[in-house]
């Protein structure tokens, strides 16, 4: 099925292993506050990142032509996306609510609520989707409203109470985990939603296939719970209250590439011992874009 998908992934990759040799041979004049000799190696270096300058670039003649292309779904994920629930299960695979139902029962038993009955996985997969639904067409006075009898012009009565009955959704609400409480990384300030973070960071690149212009920045995921770690404000922003991430997105159609969650000044990721020498913008940066490196790509950042 992949067979394809997989040649042009490698057809393109030789291509830009060829231009990268091309590009590397060839001396770029760039103005650096501190060094004006350096190439793109020492640029992407992240040690060069925590102190360089941006500013205009001078490119020579003979550097090749960026890459122009279109962004696009992958064909397998066309082919394969016959309903909506299909697409969802890209992005969210059937794995992960497994192992949220497996958290969910073990933060229940750790609790002491054996006479709260075992979530299945089909019965996490119902209650994202009643929250999906909720964000649709919400009621100012809470989801109880969603399973009264009377219902609105939009909502038929009783819709969510056909999925799930009201008292179970509380419950799974009340003990909904993803992960295990005795093993917590410590360091990691997002440890509690971790296995989320990662099925997104993984799944979310295999669909897509980026174009030539990328699009990096800060963006903020929106909440004002009193649970959030490392929840700011910021007066600039539409949602003032929330989390903030680096996003390595599409530039034309916005498709989120990849993501990144800000923990601070020293981030997990980078090490204890390098935690002094980087900084969260910078090292983010990096990471987000590195694997665009010779590519012909544009990144456009701030």
């Amino acid at each position: 099925e992949d067979s394809e998908d997989d040649l042009e992934d490698i057809a393109e990759q030789v291509d830009n292993q060829k231009k990268a040799m091309a590009w590397s041979q060839q001396k770029m004049e760039v103005n650096l506050a501190r060094d004006s000799s350096m190439n793109l190696q020492d640029i992407l270096n992240p040690k060069s990142l925590r102190s360089l300058k941006y500013s205009s670039a001078v490119r020579c003649p003979e550097m090749p032509i960026l890459d122009s292309s279109l962004p696009q779904v992958k064909s397998r994920v066309i082919k394969e996306a016959t309903s909506a629930l299909k697409v969802f299960f890209e992005l969210f695979p059937w794995e992960t609510f497994e192992d949220i139902a497996t958290f969910t029962n073990i933060y229940k038993r750790q609790k002491g609520a054996h006479h709260v009955r075992d979530v299945k996985p089909i019965e996490v997969l119902q209650f994202v989707g009643l929250l999906i639904g909720h964000t649709l067409m919400p009621f100012s006075r809470g989801m109880r409203q969603h399973w009264r009898q009377s219902g609105t012009v939009l909502v038929l009565p009783g819709t969510f109470g056909q999925y799930m009955a009201r008292n179970r959704f509380n419950e799974i609400k009340q003990y909904i985990h993803f992960c295990d409480n005795e093993h917590l990384d410590k360091r990691d300030k997002f440890t509690k939603i971790r296995l989320i973070l990662d099925t997104m960071r993984h799944n979310f690149p295999r669909v897509y296939k980026m174009g030539g212009s990328i699009s990096f920045d800060e963006g903020t995921w929106a909440t004002k719970s009193k649970f959030a770690p490392s929840k700011q404000f910021n007066p600039m922003k539409p949602h003032k209250w929330g989390w903030k991430l680096f996003l390595t997105c599409c530039a034309h159609t916005g498709y989120c590439y990849g993501l990144e969650m800000y923990q601070g000044k020293h981030n997990p990721q980078d090490g204890p011992s390098l935690a002094k020498e980087r900084t969260a913008g910078p090292m983010a940066l990096y990471r987000g874009v590195s694997c665009f490196a010779g590519s012909g790509k544009t990144v456009f950042c701030d």
